[in-house]
């Protein structure tokens, strides 16, 4: 064979390895992309599992109570207008209870303290009984009016009406 055959034969020999190469080197490309997407999407068939498992555990959740019953007895729907959270209302009005709560607690045991004082007989020895006696009652109204200061206050901020400062 002349060396011009050779050196085209060889140049196509070259030309088909470089060929089978590329094909090679590109099936595996394509192969490695497939596995990669694969994998990947695997991975949000699993995280979409869990999503739906976590939604229907909320969905259970939250269909055990009912913001609007909850609202209502609390007051928050008198003061929440159409188209507002009516469970964004409700802890505040919660806390304006509880606070309230704690202030008419409190007017009630200065009161039993002061109705034991009062009644109890008056000592002629005890020169003071009367102001200790005043101080009491001055005491136990300044509890009964902080208790209904809260109280409306807790109305007031479950009607919107602005005038929830206690």
């Amino acid at each position: 064979m002349s060396a011009r055959h050779t050196e085209v034969t060889d140049a196509m020999t070259r030309a088909r390895e470089f060929c089978e190469s590329i094909a090679h080197e590109t099936d595996y490309g394509i192969l490695s992309r497939l596995t990669s997407m694969i994998e990947k999407q695997d991975t949000l068939e699993r995280e979409a599992v869990e999503l739906r498992a976590w939604k229907d555990s909320a969905q259970r959740v939250e269909s055990e109570w009912d913001a609007q019953a909850v609202g209502k007895l609390l007051g928050v729907l008198l003061g929440v207008p159409l188209g507002e959270s009516i469970r964004a209302n409700i802890q505040p009005r919660i806390t304006a209870m509880l606070a309230a709560l704690e202030a008419q607690v409190e007017a009630d045991r200065l009161s039993g303290i002061y109705q034991t004082y009062a009644d109890a007989p008056a000592h002629a020895s005890d020169p003071d009984y009367d102001s200790r006696c005043d101080e009491m009652h001055a005491a136990w109204m300044q509890a009964q009016d902080l208790a209904e200061k809260l109280r409306d206050s807790a109305l007031s901020a479950a009607r919107g009406d602005g005038k929830g400062e206690a």
